[in-house]
């Protein structure tokens, strides 16, 4: 195969363990912390025996998740995958990498079996705020807007927007000893948000973080706890395994336009900005969660939005990109396409089954013949009103 080479990567994310920031705070000058130690540069089994490769013309993002890092660049076109979405096994990683190997993309096989009309297995930074700034300061020629970036430090040199991908934990540090340190959503924000309260009451929280402070439930009630508690209007949450916050500008974009632009709450706002951002798609689901009040309660409205495509995505659920029995790559198909699929152990060709949740609402904007957002209620929690 050819050799692997690097660029830079869009995600955040890693391991770290859990402390109290309040106990941190207390104890700050025992923290030291530089980029290197809060952040160690990941490395992969199935990338890291192989020499990095010249740049040359190759692509510095992973054709499937858009990520950069550790890549396996292809031998016929200009086309990457990174070590995440193709991982080598450990046992045969010298063979792989070795000078006679040819490694080709999952384009240019479907390309080569679409062409022999024979299915075959395949075995093989100004970030969304500025954009958004940037979109609301024409309309304010005279002031009454001021965007104000405010580094977030708690007795350490080093910042960062990185989640724990275990316990999903926001990083603030590490100790002298290098060991990374993380901390529950609810405390960090209160750490961070708690000198503002006076002007965040009704505000648009957006929380460009990876999702597993969304799927961990631990840490997602943390985050509700955080949000009633520093009384946002609405939040809005992303649950991507590796997001690449990019990937949320048209989003984002659309919500403030929206909102403080054209005046529509964020429950109108939402499916009118997710018509516009295609490329977020199945990269990720996004929760919006939305604070009312009534004489003795703060209610939560907690709402899930997923992206759907009629072949490969039905009902906000991924298809697999080839048959896991025999190997083949299909662009449709809720059974496999190859007749030879399970013929060895008399099983059958590979078959799926979806079915459509009773809750489920279909949007309009943005829908396509095949393709559509759609929007999942996910309960409302109710809070004891907190008069300050």
């Amino acid at each position: 195969m050819v050799h692997t080479r690097s660029s830079t990567k869009n995600t955040k994310g890693g391991s770290a363990s859990r402390v109290s920031i309040s106990a941190m705070i207390a104890d700050a000058v025992k923290v030291k912390a530089n980029c290197e130690q809060a952040i160690p540069e990941t490395t992969y089994h199935s990338v890291q025996e192989c020499e990095p490769e010249p740049t040359g013309q190759h692509h510095n993002f992973c054709i499937l998740c858009q990520d950069g890092g550790d890549l396996w660049p292809c031998s016929n076109c200009e086309r990457v995958v990174c070590s995440l979405c193709m991982t080598v096994p450990v046992e045969v990683q010298e063979k792989v990498c070795a000078s006679d190997i040819v490694f080709e993309c999952v384009c240019c096989h479907w390309l080569k079996s679409r062409r022999s009309s024979t299915v075959t297995p395949y075995w093989a930074t100004g970030g969304p705020v500025e954009m958004a700034t940037q979109v609301l300061v024409p309309y304010f020629p005279n002031g009454g807007f001021r965007f104000i970036d405010l580094p977030f430090d708690i007795g350490t040199k080093t910042l960062t927007d990185h989640s724990d991908n275990s316990r999903s934990d926001l990083f603030f540090g590490a100790t002298p000893g290098a060991k990374n340190k993380a901390s529950l959503p609810s405390e960090c924000l209160d750490a961070l948000l708690s000198p503002f309260n006076n002007i965040l009451h009704g505000g648009l929280f957006v929380l460009l973080a990876c999702g597993s402070v969304v799927r961990n439930e631990e840490c997602f009630v943390s985050l509700q706890d955080a949000v009633v508690r520093h009384r946002f209007s609405s939040t809005i949450a992303f649950d991507a395994e590796r997001l690449q916050t990019v990937l949320t500008s048209n989003l984002i974009m659309g919500v403030v336009e929206c909102m403080f632009i054209e005046g529509y709450p964020v429950q109108m706002a939402m499916p009118e900005a997710l018509g516009e951002s295609s490329r977020l798609r199945y990269h990720l689901n996004v929760n919006l969660l939305t604070l009312a009040y009534t004489d003795t309660t703060s209610q939560l409205t907690i709402t899930k939005f997923m992206w759907s495509h009629r072949d490969i995505w039905p009902w906000g659920a991924p298809l697999p990109t080839q048959c896991p029995q025999c190997g083949c790559i299909q662009v449709q198909w809720f059974k496999c396409a190859n007749n030879e699929c399970g013929k060895v152990n008399g099983s059958g060709p590979q078959k799926f089954r979806f079915t459509k949740a009773l809750d489920i609402t279909l949007l309009k904007p943005g829908k396509r013949s095949n393709s559509a957002w759609l929007e999942m209620p996910m309960g409302v929690r109710e809070f004891p009103l907190h008069v300050s």
